[in-house]
């Protein structure tokens, strides 16, 4: 009896659900950093994880998503002791969750409720060759909150946008709204975030507004040898007309070799570039600086390999700011 119910239970949840998506990584790394400032040495061991679950109703009109991930570092942590006097660290743990229904499905429009903890806007974009053994030049412009949201997906043609109006509560006594809109056209892609909006108003200001673009230069000029893409992202400022937050830049690739140059106000410059020329190997390097303190630049130098399940990558930091220099060992794997 005990089996059958087994059985059955196990035929309902494969009824109820079309498909189930279950995804992630885990990594681990060991770091030496020597401090020429004092001459001294410190090991560090971290731990990063993410793993990400989602589910599609049987016909394809509801569903939902659970995102989990951990980051972070530290000599001898001990995580049962967290809050109390014997633990100093605690772990970096963020996560993300919604539900969705989709309300109207037809060729030209979509329109889909969905609920939970959602995020919205632009989150440290940067060049797409930039690995982060260096803090690169990056644009962040973002919100994320318990919410509601209606999103319209509208085609025509070689037109796709995404419309979504967002309402949260700041608090337990007003509403608010955000609108984040993507449209892609051929090789141009053009967001905005619109932030805040009942409240500006309220108050007779100007909404915080964030807008991001990039074109395909290689599909715009038909180059078939390798690939080229611009872009730019800005806060748009609420007084005033220079903005403070923006970042402009280029990726471009042929063959096995690929690069990125990034600028982000105020003043970092950054370049990016690797290689597959010794394939199974990758290598590569990436330098930032501080274009009015041209001496207080980051530096790397990496290796990445595949075995098995594993990958690896080995790096080299110089932080001249700093007078540090560290050499990693890092260890992932993707499921």
């Amino acid at each position: 009896m005990k089996k059958l119910l087994v059985v059955l239970l196990a035929l309902v949840t494969v009824a109820a659900f079309a498909a189930v998506n279950f995804s992630g990584w885990l990594g681990t790394s060991l770091g030496v950093t020597y401090d020429a400032s004092n001459a001294t040495t410190s090991l560090d061991l971290g731990v990063t994880g993410r793993i990400d679950f989602s589910a599609t109703g049987s016909e394809g009109l509801t569903g939902f998503t659970l995102s989990v991930s951990r980051s972070g570092s530290s000599v001898g942590e001990t995580l049962e002791m967290i809050n109390t006097g014997a633990s100093a660290w605690a772990p970096a743990m963020t996560w993300g969750t919604q539900i969705w229904q989709k309300l109207y499905v037809s060729d030209p429009l979509t329109v889909t409720l969905r609920a939970g903890l959602l995020r919205r806007g632009f989150s440290y974009v940067t060049g797409a060759n930039f690995q982060w053994y260096v803090t690169p030049p990056y644009f962040v412009s973002r919100k994320q909150t318990p919410a509601l949201a209606f999103d319209f997906g509208m085609k025509a043609g070689d037109l796709s946008d995404t419309l979504v109006l967002y309402g949260y509560l700041p608090n337990a006594t007003t509403a608010d709204f955000d609108v984040w809109n993507s449209m892609n056209f051929s090789f141009v892609t053009l967001q905005v975030l619109v932030k805040d909006i009942l409240s500006s108003a309220q108050a007779g200001t100007l909404p915080g507004i964030a807008v991001g673009g990039k074109v395909d230069l290689a599909k715009a000029l038909n180059i078939s040898a390798g690939s080229l893409s611009g872009y730019a992202y800005l806060e748009v400022p609420t007084s005033g007309f220079v903005p403070s937050n923006y970042m402009l830049g280029v990726d471009f690739g042929m063959e096995k070799f690929n690069g990125s140059v990034a600028f982000a106000g105020p003043s970092t410059l950054g370049f990016a570039v690797n290689t597959s020329i010794l394939d199974p190997v990758t290598i590569g390097a990436e330098v930032a600086l501080d274009v009015t303190d041209m001496l207080a630049f980051s530096a790397a130098g990496w290796a990445s390999w595949t075995q098995d399940l594993i990958s690896h990558t080995v790096s080299l930091v110089f932080e001249a700011a700093d007078k540090t220099t560290t050499i990693s060992w890092d260890m992932s794997v993707s499921f």
